[in-house]
């Protein structure tokens, strides 16, 4: 059968941070609660000790390690102490004269740590468990934060003015600008776009950009609890902080992923064929989401015939849909021709006429012609009636437009014709 249709956002104090995003779709934006800073935290990610006091800045994520750094007074000799991120185990310690190292990243693609101070990138291979200097470059910038843009096979190093591109050290290149907010105190990637802590005292800032400088999200934490935000990283689909200069509570915290959306409010109602929209809007931190909502689609009632078939025309059924009214139709195939007629041999005398026999045809059918094998025995006329013509035998055939055929035979016999 055939079928035819006929028809900028907001910043929020924070001491306690929610992650809707994950790094598989690092577009959507970090949520900040506006919470204090104390029990809501729990223990952090990392307790503050030996490894972790008020010379302790740089952090990163390598593979499931963290890597972070502690450095002597005189910031000569820096200390990576490198941990089993899912035990927190401490797997090595390993000293290098690095100077001042504050800031990390981490090259998945090639396995390497990537440390900058002051003018210099450090660059270690990391097998999993301890690292290897392989090169010292000398930068004609001075850059103290670095994040690698793992979408782009990128490093990304920062100032505090102007963020600076390269793939190996050599050669920095201008990326974008920015506006000197406070200090620069760290930068990660989601792996496409770029976070930058701001620090002044007891007021961090972290900004989102895009790989090209685009501003995407501005988040603002303010607390007397802490001193300040040295450091932040991505692992899995969680953010981290590392939380330092505040005493007890210094550490690396985890940052949560879920928004508090509201309930969904309908912008565009969905119709039987076209999407529709709606949004929802996070309670802490006024994040806006918006979602297609799929098309309802068609509510039909019951199939009705509206034509029906025959041996020669389709048939048409139709149902109307409950909603908008779209007229949907199934045409149904012509019925099977079929015919019957009184097959018996007719005898006749010669000269003598008789009307046509009687036809049954299927719904709509009809006669298209008739013929006789010998005219010159029979003949047949247009109606089917017939005139006996000469002695012998004849065959008599119907033939309809539905494409059947019936036939009789008409005997012309000299007895018949004497009585």
């Amino acid at each position: 059968m055939e079928r035819r249709n006929r028809i900028v956002y907001p910043g929020f104090i924070l001491l306690f941070f929610i992650l809707l995003f994950c790094l598989s779709s690092p577009s959507e934006a970090y949520c900040l609660q506006d919470t204090e800073l104390g029990d809501d935290l729990k223990a952090c990610f990392l307790p503050s000790g030996n490894y972790y006091g008020p010379q302790s800045q740089g952090f990163c994520f390598a593979g499931d390690s963290i890597i972070y750094t502690r450095y002597t007074a005189d910031y000569t000799t820096t200390t990576y102490v490198i941990l089993d991120a899912k035990t927190m185990k401490e797997k090595k310690c390993q000293s290098f004269n690095t100077l001042h190292s504050n800031s990390l990243t981490y090259n998945s693609n090639t396995k390497e740590v990537v440390c900058v101070s002051k003018k210099h990138a450090y660059v270690f291979s990391f097998d999993g468990e301890s690292l290897e200097l392989t090169a010292d470059h000398y930068m004609n910038h001075n850059c103290p934060k670095i994040a690698y843009v793992s979408s782009e096979d990128t490093y990304y190093l920062g100032t505090s003015t102007v963020v600076y591109k390269t793939k190996d050290f050599e050669r920095l290149t201008p990326a974008f600008h920015v506006p000197q907010v406070a200090v620069n105190q760290g930068m990660a990637s989601d792996g496409v776009n770029l976070y930058i802590v701001w620090y002044s005292v007891a007021n961090c800032s972290i900004y989102e950009y895009t790989s090209s400088g685009q501003l995407v999200e501005v988040f603002t934490l303010r607390s007397s609890s802490y001193r300040e935000i040295e450091e932040l990283d991505f692992y899995g689909p969680h953010i981290y902080l590392n939380i330092e200069n505040s005493g007890s509570l210094s550490g690396i915290y985890k940052v949560k992923n879920t928004h508090d959306y509201d309930e969904w409010d309908v912008l565009q109602k969905p119709t039987c064929t076209s999407p529709g929209r709606k949004r929802h809007v996070c309670k802490r931190c006024g994040k806006k989401e918006e979602k297609n909502m799929d098309p309802t689609g068609h509510v039909f009632g019951e199939w009705e015939t509206v034509h029906m078939p025959d041996v020669l025309h389709h048939g048409i059924m139709q149902r109307t849909c409950f909603r908008c009214g779209l007229e949907d139709d199934v045409m149904i195939d012509p019925i099977a021709p079929d015919i019957s007629m009184d097959e018996s041999e007719l005898i006749l005398g010669r000269n003598d006429t008789a009307e046509a026999r009687e036809v049954e045809l299927g719904k709509g059918d009809y006669i298209e012609k008739w013929t006789s094998s010998d005219p010159s025995v029979v003949f047949v006329d247009l109606d089917g009636s017939i005139c006996a013509e000469d002695f012998g035998k004849a065959v008599i055939t119907c033939y309809s437009a539905g494409g059947v055929s019936a036939s009789y035979t008409v005997k012309v016999s000299i007895l018949e014709s004497i009585f």
